[in-house]
């Protein structure tokens, strides 16, 4: 929650256009702004703590381990499970899965590990 109104944005590599501040995009950002390492640093902090919650749900894709890299482990759990519907239907590995799936609700995610919802 920020105290301050935010009147301009730093952004790490390229403009976001959903932004509706005025922004400054800086290439490699994270190595030459301080604002932009420590935002960094608490998206990965945030991040990591999501992807706890999200192994609580789904234990089978040691989300718990990887934190959602394309590790071998999480790249054969994808494998042996399908995607669950945390993955991003553009992560390499998941599109190759549903090349044949033309969207989301199509997955059946009541074969996922936890039984679906």
């Amino acid at each position: 929650h920020l105290e301050a109104p935010l009147d301009h944005a730093l952004v790490d590599g390229t403009t976001v256009k959903s932004l509706r501040w005025p922004q400054t995009a800086i290439v490699k950002g994270d190595s030459r702004s301080y604002s932009i390492a420590a935002a960094s640093i608490l998206a990965k902090v945030h991040r990591d703590r999501m992807m706890l919650a999200f192994h609580d749900r789904w234990p089978a894709y040691g989300f718990d381990i990887h934190k959602g890299y394309p590790t071998p482990q999480h790249l054969d759990a994808l494998k042996r499970h399908g995607p669950c519907e945390i993955h991003r239907l553009s992560f390499g590995p998941v599109k190759q899965f549903t090349l044949t799936i033309t969207s989301l609700e199509q997955l059946d995610f009541s074969q996922s590990p936890t039984g679906g919802f």
